[in-house]
């Protein structure tokens, strides 16, 4: 006869976890198995649903920084408003030529006389890492300062590469950054060269449900959670570094500030499908009013600013000067055109700028960003995408009545010169937008105004939302470039910005392919398709180059068609591997191997039919607390968007009953 007594291993109930599918469980009562009981497992129930799905553990405040651009590629005569070239040369018959064919940004020029403010180009970052490669970093950060001219708190995103921290330098390393590591510059009127991390750190959510002290700075007052990666997430809480190489800059000198938007909304706590995810983003970045009132009334003459949209994604010059205007008054600040800078020809430094004419009328006003804005899902390549966030070019095909997305060349003249041509190259976009930041965080107190009127919204430490949702690298790169720009008054000196931004990177447009020099209408000389001359003209196209994103969902970037079930107890188990293709081949601990058939999306369950049976010899043994770990056939750990936290693993420890004959 047989008695079974079932141990349930529930992620849920661990008083340890390192991270989904690999956590300690303390029983309430330990079991005692003696000689001759057999150790099995009954089954095991994965989380392999998260694969699928993105769960989100608490209320998120979700905020993205927006700048927005116009591309500059008509004759100054049809430009969407009158620009003049800001770049002092003695004779205006040198100037640049204009069109250059750049992105060129919003941005707002300030005086920096009687300011403190320094150039930085790295950050000397301090670990307390302990790992026993002393590597460190592969990851993105986040830091707070604070902007010269304004002396606003600004984030900038710096990517951690990996690298070995300096034990000898109090576990230090270097890390520069800014397009092209020219660093950017700061404000040091407040805290001098400072820098605050504030993602990532260390994990100090605790237990959610119980959370019961006050938030207090950047810390609960509760259990402190396990790190979600020893190795790359450990960069002291709050730290504050010191930008290195930090050179005082002049204050006989003003500054390019990019011009920023912000596009903010709430996601709910819970579980999404990609496609909801998309569609939510969708809701919140297309709203006409997300920003507040409209109207089309824009008068200046007559102090009336109605305008006809109010969104971070799209905007009018009038109604950029105008918000410009209400945000620095009563400083005079007017609204410049950056450009970016030419990756390709190796000129990674700013060669002029523009200044619009604004326009005073409703009449006279153009656009300026990104009309077309949108997440999508692809269900064949399984990931999300932002698939435009630009303006079209819109063109009326021939024998056509309505305007459609196409790709332009330029035609006419250069200016000054008057006679070379405008380069022909395919113009993908009228403008756009690109992003500044990403971010997300913890809504820890929610307005919620039914409860107490003007309640103020309290948001706590930022998430990894973005990567979870494989939305990371898609900023373009801002910083300051040291090389001086003289205006046309040749007196005011400035440092203009330096951007970086490319297509299908961290910004969209039309799909600039090879099939846009083909005709379409009419083939030249009565050949075959192919071999009729190219052509450069407006080309309809409904094809974009979209930002997509690294994750993939349903997959798995280490699927051998298994896992392995690994359980820290002192039981003579072992797995033999082959000599080749790994560093670890053999085992002590495993205890299972659980077949990956399943349909994408669900959990994974398995009763037993890959388990080791262990039958104990020898002394008896008490089990009372047990590491369960969950593995890839390399013995490598599954990431959290494979493995959710909802794990369970079920053991029957078997002992043999006598029975009394009489």
């Amino acid at each position: 006869m047989e008695k079974s007594t079932i141990i349930r291993l529930r992620q849920a109930e661990s008083s340890t976890i390192t991270s989904n599918g690999d956590y300690s469980v303390n029983l309430k009562e330990g079991v005692t198995i003696e000689e001759g009981d057999i150790v099995k497992v009954h089954s095991v129930i994965l989380d392999t649903a998260t694969e699928s799905v993105i769960s989100i553990d608490v209320d998120t405040r979700v905020k993205m920084g927006i700048a927005k651009y116009v591309t500059n590629y008509q004759q100054f005569a049809d430009a969407p408003v009158p620009y003049a070239v800001e770049n002092y040369v003695a004779n205006p018959a040198n100037q640049i030529p204009m069109p250059d064919l750049k992105n060129y940004y919003a941005s707002t020029l300030h005086d920096l006389a009687g300011s403190t403010n320094y150039h930085v180009q790295g950050l000397t970052i301090f670990s307390n890492s302990t790992d026993i490669l002393r590597s460190f970093g592969g990851f993105e950060s986040v830091w707070e300062y604070y902007e010269a001219g304004t002396n606003k708190y600004k984030t900038i995103n710096i990517t951690i590469p990996s690298v070995a921290i300096i034990s000898h330098l109090q576990y230090s390393t270097v890390v520069p950054f800014g397009p092209d590591n020219k660093g950017i510059i700061i404000s040091g009127e407040v805290k001098g060269k400072w820098f605050r991390c504030i993602h990532p750190t260390k994990d100090h959510r605790g237990d959610l449900p119980n959370r019961t002290e006050p938030w207090n700075g950047y810390i609960f007052n509760v259990p402190v959670g396990q790190p979600i990666d020893p190795r790359k997430q450990d960069i002291y809480e709050s730290a504050i570094c010191y930008g290195n190489a930090g050179e005082p800059i002049s204050d006989a000198s003003s500054i390019m500030n990019i011009y920023e938007e912000e596009c903010s909304f709430i996601l709910p706590r819970g579980s999404y499908e990609p496609a909801e995810i998309a569609q939510i983003f969708n809701d919140n970045m297309t709203k006409i009013n997300s920003l507040g009132t409209i109207g089309n009334d824009y008068d200046a003459a007559a102090t009336k600013y109605g305008f006809p949209v109010n969104n971070p994604f799209l905007t009018t010059f009038g109604q950029a000067q105008k918000k410009i205007t209400d945000e620095f008054t009563p400083t005079a600040t007017p609204l410049y055109l950056n450009p970016n800078v030419n990756i390709g020809a190796g000129i990674i430094t700013a060669t002029n700028l523009l200044l619009p004419v604004i326009p005073q009328t409703a009449a006279d006003d153009r656009f300026i960003g990104a009309n077309q804005v949108s997440m999508n899902y692809d269900t064949n390549l399984k990931k999300l995408n932002f698939d435009s966030i630009h303006f079209p070019i819109y063109t009326v095909p021939s024998g056509g009545s309505v305007a459609v997305p196409s790709i332009t060349y330029p035609t006419g003249t250069l200016y000054p010169a008057g006679t070379d041509p405008i380069p022909k190259e395919p113009i993908v976009s009228y403008g756009g937008i690109g992003f500044t930041s990403l971010t997300a965080f913890e809504i820890i107190k929610s307005a919620d105004t039914s409860v107490t009127p003007n309640l103020p919204e309290v948001t706590g430490k930022l998430t990894d939302l973005f990567t979870q949702l494989g939305l990371t690298g898609m900023t373009i790169d801002v910083g300051h470039d040291t090389n001086q720009i003289t205006l046309n008054d040749n007196a005011t000196l400035v440092y203009p910005l330096i951007i970086t931004d490319e297509l299908g990177k961290n910004i969209t447009g039309a799909l600039p392919s090879i099939d846009v020099v083909v005709p379409k209408s009419a083939f030249v000389g009565g050949g075959a398709p192919g071999f009729t001359k190219p052509v450069t003209e407006d080309t309809e196209t409904s094809l974009t180059t979209p930002l997509l994103s690294t994750r993939t969902f349903d997959t798995s970037d280490n699927d051998e068609g298994y896992y392995l079930l690994d359980i820290g107890m002192k039981l003579p188990q072992k797995m033999i591997g082959g000599f080749e293709g790994g560093e670890q081949t053999t085992s002590n601990k495993i205890q299972a191997v659980i077949g990956k058939f399943y349909t994408a999306g669900n959990f994974l369950q398995s009763q037993g039919q890959g388990e080791i049976v262990y039958q104990h010899v020898g002394e008896a043994q008490m089990l009372n607390d047990l590491n369960v770990r969950i593995l890839h056939p390399d013995f490598s750990s599954p990431s959290n968007e494979e493995l959710g936290p909802l794990n369970s693993v079920f053991l029957e420890v078997v002992k043999a009953v006598k029975v009394n004959q009489k």
